[in-house]
């Protein structure tokens, strides 16, 4: 696995060449915009299931 980051020096270009392929919908383009070794994580939300759901709406 690659842990090289790199910086991202301008949040707003990232962010305007992702646009363009959200708004047309278009997975292959906006698959582009990664590396071919991109992980993405993302934290296991504590609530699961519709119980939990419910507790935390009130």
């Amino acid at each position: 696995m690659n842990t090289k980051t790199i910086p991202i020096q301008n949040a707003s270009s990232v962010l305007l060449k992702m646009e363009a392929p959200i708004n047309a919908h278009d997975i292959d383009m906006f698959m582009n915009c990664f590396a071919p070794d991109f992980v993405g994580e993302q934290p296991v939300h504590p609530l699961t299931g519709d119980k939990a759901l419910e507790d935390e709406m009130g």
